[in-house]
Parts: structure tokens; C-alpha cells; sequence
């Protein structure tokens, strides 16, 4: 399964109030999908106190991904990108929240994958920035595996019009007041690198991107979690996954051994150990496979509270056989 375009979107706004809002729509189109929001705040548009810090659509928030700014003596210009797994179909409001003054000029792109990881929807370490003024190109060389999608987009002042090059299908170009603006994606392979050449060398120069990943591997939709239980009691943990691929199958592992290691027979989505003392203090974690790939969830602690052990915060303390039996927050029996 390879991430593939769904639907594209573009439009420039701006505003005197924070949250800017603009109207975009999804299609229904595919499944796993994510959206990807590109945002350029034209050069001198933007106080140079104020930036992106929060980006919703449809009013669930997205992530940030990263984002950058050139900024002279006389203005500013930003670039930011969000993702949303999973966003909602159709028509839905996109909200840009400034700490400050919004920007008079801002362009704002969606495109929305299909294909798409739900749980790690960018590649980790993918997504790089750079601020190279006066040059009549700019290229970002991206970590990416096939079947991937790269994304980046560049802005300039002053810089006329940008291409691509021939890897690069250009999603949407602009001319955002004094600010150029063009989006692309390229598929995926090892690294990808993404060249653009502008019309004449321009001014606050700025390109970022990252990829986007196809499915690694089951998606876990509830992690397990720690336990706190009594000596020669059972502890449980579960975990809850679905595949885009077949054949989902688990192994827990522990680290008893000083590292992680598989629990033999251990191969269902619930983990029961008989509790003790020993014991307490030890990780856990459940490595999921099926055909396209491995997950593994979040590693989780159990604690083995001793035998007779009971916690009264608030019982005055007491003697027994002229010892201390009661303890500050808690007594043995």
C-alpha cells in the first residue's frame, strides 16, 4: 500500500483577529488517511512577536511538524506544516491561532494522502528547514523508504516564479502579497531530494518538507498500562490493535534479563504473570507483526506490593510489644 494523493486544496486569507478561519473539504476518498496543512505568512505581513502555535481543522487539533522563519531588518515571513490522521470528510473549518497579531497575508494549503500510517502518519527525522537568501535555487534532501510521499514547499520575496524539478508534481503555486509560495510531493524512495529554481534570486528564501509513511506495521488504538499489585496476585495487561495488512499476531517481552526479551508462550493480546516481590519494578512491552510489517506499544512498569502491606495516611500511630508498628503512611500487620 503506497500513500497516493486524495484531494487538494488552496486559498490566501488573512485576518485582524486570532484564530484566522478558513473553509476546506476532504473527500471521502480511500482510506488511511491524513491531511497535510501548509501554511507561508507573507514578508512583512507578520509582526515579528507573533507565530503559528496552534492549527485546527474541523475543530480537532493538529501537529505540528515543524516550521521557520527568515526574518531582516525590515520584516518577517514563516512557513508551518500540521498533519492530522484521520481528518474529518467533508467541508470543515481550519482555524491558525497567533500568539499575537495575525498576518494580513496567509496562504494556506491542504492536501490530504491516502494510505497513510495513522500512528505515525511523518517518517521520524525527515522533515528539515533552511534559510538561504539571494539564490536562484534551493534543494532538501529527505529520509524516505518506497511507497512513502515526500511533501515540501518553499516561499521567497521577491523571487518571481519557482519550479520544480521533473521528480516533482507541483501542488499549488501563489503569489501571496510580496511572497511567493508553491507546494509539491515526489514518491517516496530512500532519500528524495526536492530541487526548486525561482525566476531570479529572491529574498527570506526558506524550503521544508518531510515524508509521509505508508503503514509500518499494526496500529495500536489502546496501549497497555502499568499495574500495581498485591505479592502472589495476577497482574494484567492488554493491548488493542487493528491491521491494514493480515495476520496480526503479538509477543510480549521483558526485561528480566536486563534488556527486552521474549516470554515464551506469551503470544496473545493479554499478559497474566503471577506477581512477586522480585518482580517488582520489571517492564513490559508487546511487539505486534503482521504483513506489512512491527509495532511495538509503550513499555509499562509493574509494581509488587508486599503481603500485609496497606496504606492508612491518616491512622494515628501506635505500639506493639514496645516496637513501633505504625509507619508514617502506611502499617504492617
Amino acid at each position: 500500500m503506497a500513500v497516493a494523493l486524495n484531494n487538494h486544496n488552496a486559498v490566501n486569507t488573512g485576518g485582524t483577529s486570532s484564530p484566522v478561519t478558513v473553509s476546506f473539504s476532504v473527500t471521502n476518498a480511500g482510506s488511511n488517511r491524513c491531511a497535510v496543512v501548509r501554511i507561508a505568512c507573507a514578508a512583512g505581513s507578520i509582526a515579528a512577536t507573533s507565530e503559528i502555535y496552534r492549527v485546527t481543522y474541523g475543530g480537532i487539533e493538529m501537529t505540528r511538524v515543524g516550521w521557520t522563519l527568515v526574518e531582516t531588518t525590515t520584516n518577517i515571513t514563516i512557513m508551518a506544516m500540521f498533519v492530522l490522521a484521520n481528518p474529518p470528510t467533508g467541508s470543515n473549518n481550519l482555524q491558525i491561532f497567533f500568539t499575537g497579531t495575525p498576518a494580513t497575508t496567509v496562504y494556506t494549503d491542504l492536501t490530504s494522502y491516502t494510505g497513510v500510517d495513522q500512528q505515525t502518519p511523518v517518517r521520524a527525522g525527515s522533515y528539515q528547514a533552511k534559510s538561504i537568501p539571494s539564490n536562484t535555487t534551493l534543494s532538501l534532501t529527505l529520509n524516505s523508504a518506497t511507497g512513502d510521499m515526500t511533501t515540501t514547499c518553499t516561499s521567497c520575496t521577491s523571487g518571481g516564479s519557482t519550479v520544480p524539478t521533473t521528480n516533482q508534481t507541483s501542488r499549488s503555486s501563489t503569489n501571496a502579497g510580496a511572497t511567493n509560495f508553491t507546494s509539491d510531493d515526489a514518491n517516496g524512495a530512500a532519500t528524495v531530494t526536492h530541487t526548486w529554481t525561482y525566476g531570479t534570486p529572491g529574498n527570506n528564501e526558506m524550503i521544508f518538507g518531510f515524508s509521509i509513511s505508508q503503514p509500518i506495521g499494526p496500529m495500536i488504538s489502546a496501549q497497555p498500562q502499568s499495574a500495581q499489585v498485591y505479592e502472589q496476585q495476577t497482574a494484567t495487561f492488554s493491548v488493542t490493535a487493528a491491521t491494514a495488512g493480515t495476520g496480526l499476531s503479538y509477543q510480549w517481552q521483558d526485561d528480566s534479563s536486563g534488556s527486552f526479551a521474549n516470554i515464551s508462550g506469551a503470544t496473545s493480546s493479554t499478559l497474566s504473570v503471577m506477581a512477586y516481590l522480585p518482580m517488582s519494578g520489571r517492564h513490559y512491552q508487546c511487539v505486534l507483526s503482521d504483513s506489512i510489517g512491527n509495532r511495538t506499544s509503550n513499555a509499562v512498569t509493574l509494581i509488587v506490593v508486599p503481603l500485609g502491606y496497606e496504606e492508612f495516611p491518616n491512622r494515628p500511630r501506635g505500639k506493639s510489644g514496645g516496637m513501633n508498628w505504625g509507619l508514617n503512611s502506611a502499617e504492617w500487620w
